[in-house]
């Protein structure tokens, strides 16, 4: 997909469910960096984005998790490395998987006050929801 049809594309999500300032700024910053890459996936710092966008680096990560659930980019950190970003060219689909993603991440976190059995029936539904959405 063409960068100025992305554009077109996060607008369109952004009327639908607004995803707020930094998260707009974010991903702008993103789409450019990424059309500079050559299209591909890149590797930036928290620190460095946040200097970019003038943003505090406390607030990166939850704008990246929002744009994330949102469909529009992928992630991959590795501790003490630069993230990875990925620019989803078919959000519509990732979306939905992501928010499954997101949601199970979120259970997986909170496993302190649950016994096994919880958590094994609880990714079980998640993951059938999940296969529910892929059919």
């Amino acid at each position: 997909m063409k960068h100025h049809a992305l554009i077109e594309n996060f607008w369109k999500i952004n009327q639908e469910q607004s995803v707020g300032s930094n998260a707009i700024a974010m991903y702008l910053f993103l789409l450019k960096v990424w059309k500079e890459k050559g299209q591909k996936e890149f590797k930036i710092s928290d620190v460095k984005l946040a200097e970019k966008l003038e943003l505090a680096r406390q607030t990166i990560k939850p704008t990246r998790n929002k744009l994330f659930k949102s469909g529009l980019i992928n992630f991959n950190i590795r501790n003490g490395a630069a993230c990875e970003y990925f620019i989803i060219q078919d959000f519509q689909n990732q979306k939905k998987a992501n928010s499954l993603e997101f949601s199970k991440d979120s259970i997986d976190n909170k496993t302190t006050k649950r016994t096994d059995n919880d958590l094994k029936e609880i990714i079980k539904t998640q993951k059938n929801q999940f296969e529910n959405l892929k059919n």
